[in-house]
């Protein structure tokens, strides 16, 4: 995600928003788990200066309100069970769930760059948000970013977004927290299946070649390896 390919074939290669950001797009990130993965993951392959605060940098990122110790604990662990990213109870801050922060951040960026009003006018964009709540073993959490996320959708839908826009939803990873994974053998498989979807504009798909139609029907249900991944 952040270099563009899996395994770099290549030396120094961009980070994924700076390929979509030398084409004349957008970029913005949003971190809710107070940690600059892609410096983390990805600075021995690129100047991290300069693609995390540089010239060549993302347009808009935001985490620090996830950094705050009401919901990011300064001291002991940060991910225990129950408080941080990681806890099994709900995330919030100030009275509301986290994601929502988050959620509202892309929201104003998708207004001010005029995507609710002229179509004809907006600026083209790559927005990231990335959400935790499925990063703990109860699966229970999840289910606090049911409303806001169909909020999020049906949005989309009715401002017209989704006829020029392709959105995916995925996971880096299955599950690995909890009795099943720790315990079971299809706790083992889940882990190494990420979570992948996508919703492409009609006009995108009747220009999908017929094989690459195929593609997607056959692999939708199919049970993939991480070396496929």
């Amino acid at each position: 995600m952040y270099l563009g390919e899996i395994f770099p074939k290549i030396r120094n290669p961009l980070p994924i928003w700076a390929y979509y950001r030398d084409r004349g797009y957008v970029t913005a990130r949003v971190e809710t788990s107070c940690e600059d993965w892609s410096r983390t993951y990805a600075a021995k392959y690129y100047n991290s200066l300069l693609y995390s605060v540089g010239e060549r940098s993302l347009d808009y990122e935001l985490s620090a309100p996830f950094c705050m110790p009401e919901y990011y604990p300064a001291t002991g662990n940060s991910f225990g069970n129950f408080k941080g990213p990681f806890s099994i109870s709900a995330r919030c801050l100030y009275g509301r769930h986290v994601h929502e922060y988050g959620f509202d951040y892309i929201d104003q960026l998708r207004e001010e760059l005029g995507s609710d009003s002229s179509r004809n006018n907006s600026k083209p964009y790559m927005l990231m948000l990335n959400l935790m709540e499925g990063h703990e073993g109860t699966g229970e959490v999840i289910r606090t970013l049911d409303g806001r996320l169909s909020m999020f959708l049906a949005d989309l839908r009715d401002s017209g977004e989704l006829d020029d826009t392709v959105l995916f939803l995925l996971s880096d990873h299955g599950l690995h927290m909890g009795l099943n994974y720790a315990f079971l053998n299809s706790g083992q498989i889940e882990h190494k299946n990420p979570f992948f979807a996508m919703v492409l504009p009609q006009w995108l798909r009747s220009h999908a070649d017929i094989q690459a139609a195929q593609g997607l029907l056959v692999n939708e249900q199919r049970l993939t390896t991480p070396l496929e991944t």
